[in-house]
């Protein structure tokens, strides 16, 4: 099971919203999001920036992905995901990383937050 913790008075945190003071409805939504997903086995595809195909992936440019630090892509279900690496993280910046998913035939994105570690269930390909 994975176990996460959240205390906006806290530096110790496993999992942070995005942004940080969102709203309490916004907070619950994005930890139950990222719950769901983080139990599901997923292998995840590392993006290639010197491969980047023209047409995009998920229908995002190369520009997106740079701008918000996209390393891997992965998709399950009815969902397209993209996992982020933050370049600044632990306190007092977020966690390492931070999870989106869109789902399939949409144009939104919802985020699911900020993160320490890998759920053990996921692969990070090459």
């Amino acid at each position: 099971m994975i176990e996460i913790k959240f205390d906006p008075n806290s530096a110790g945190n496993t999992w942070e919203p995005h942004p940080y003071d969102a709203e309490i409805k916004t907070v619950e939504i994005q930890k139950a999001n990222f719950l769901l997903i983080a139990h599901k086995d997923l292998k995840w595809d590392e993006v290639n920036y010197s491969e980047f195909p023209e047409s995009g992936i998920f229908g995002l440019d190369q520009k997106f992905f740079s701008k918000f630090d996209v390393e891997y892509t992965a998709s399950i279900d009815d969902k397209q995901l993209i996992l982020m690496a933050n370049i600044y993280f632990g306190f007092p910046d977020p966690p390492q990383w931070r999870l989106a998913y869109s789902v399939i035939g949409e144009e939104r994105w919802h985020e699911c937050g900020y993160f320490a570690d890998i759920p053990p269930n996921w692969t990070l390909g090459e």
